[in-house]
């Protein structure tokens, strides 16, 4: 029996790709889910789960909404995962993305010191920064400069703040740079090359496509997030942070190859423009001591399943 049955859960930014597969998983779990959706992709509805969570449409910028959604289901934990989470759009339009990733934030955390509720903040593997050999692991100092990194740095020194300050229970996930059905960001590596190999185009790789990065399929993102919920919501965290990535990393090149063989298509890639070559992977041990978590799926499993998800979106 998960610690989250029958707890009354908020998930931001739901109706997201991440947020929607999480919706998905705490129904399995018979979770009230509480699921607040700003812009309606109909990702629940995919999920064939929108009449099974209560849907509030609200904007996490927004005090007086946040407080009227917390006022009246008074949520025992809530997932924020609402951002403006595009990296090549972040720099297009700071205040924006500064305005929803960190007020957003502290509206959400200034509602949860009112009414007391956990909170688990979903950053991003983003935030660490400059690429090594060396795995990032938790304990090492964030120093991510775009735009979308620096909101996220911010926003979790703002989950701190209020940790220490005012007692709170907060918890923090990293995540790597995740891959899965029902994601329509095409400007992301996966679904962006599903998409053009569906469509009979070249998938675009950037440079020789030699940079590694560190790639973990959804459902083992979303298995990290419940385990770590259950412990948020069980005992008090001081915004620790939990990397949820494979451990391991595979160039963009390979990665791309992998996708063309799940889809059946023998298609080469289309090299342009310039790559600096850099190499990203989590440390994944903390999770796997603390939660007893580590992923299920190799990049293999997960593409096949990927693309299943994809041939029935399109149906």
């Amino acid at each position: 029996m998960s610690a989250l049955e029958n707890k009354r859960v908020l998930v931001t930014g739901a109706n997201g790709f991440i947020g929607a597969w999480l919706c998905h998983r705490l129904v399995e779990q018979n979770t009230e889910v509480i699921a607040l959706i700003h812009d309606d992709k109909g990702l629940l509805d995919l999920h064939g789960i929108k009449d099974k969570v209560t849907c509030v449409s609200g904007d996490v910028e927004s005090t007086e909404e946040m407080g009227k959604i917390f006022k009246e289901h008074k949520p025992e934990l809530c997932y924020h995962l609402a951002a403006k989470s595009s990296t090549r759009d972040a720099a297009k339009d700071l205040h924006s993305t500064f305005k929803t990733n960190v007020l957003g934030t502290v509206n959400i955390l200034g509602q949860v010191k009112d009414y007391g509720c956990a909170v688990v903040f979903v950053s991003t593997v983003k935030t660490y920064g400059g690429f090594t050999d060396k795995c990032f692991d938790e304990e090492q100092k964030l120093g991510g400069t775009s735009a979308y990194a620096s909101s996220k740095i911010a926003a979790e020194a703002v989950c701190r703040m209020f940790a220490k300050n005012f007692d709170l229970s907060v918890s923090i996930s990293r995540p790597g740079n995740v891959f899965g059905g029902y994601d329509d960001n095409y400007s992301r590596l996966i679904p962006g090359a599903i998409k053009n190999i569906f469509e009979d185009n070249p998938p675009i790789i950037k440079g020789a496509g030699e940079s590694k990065i560190d790639l973990v399929y959804i459902e083992d993102v979303v298995d990290g997030l419940i385990l770590l919920g259950e412990k948020t919501i069980s005992k008090r965290m001081n915004a620790d942070a939990y990397n949820f990535g494979s451990g391991e990393s595979h160039s963009v090149k390979e990665a791309i190859e992998m996708v063309a063989k799940a889809v059946g298509k023998d298609m080469e890639p289309e090299f342009a423009g310039e790559e600096n070559v850099c190499t990203e992977c989590l440390c994944i041990e903390k999770a796997e001591k603390d939660l007893g978590w580590k992923p299920k799926h190799s990049l293999k499993q997960g593409l096949e399943k990927t693309v299943a998800d994809f041939e029935k979106a399109l149906k």
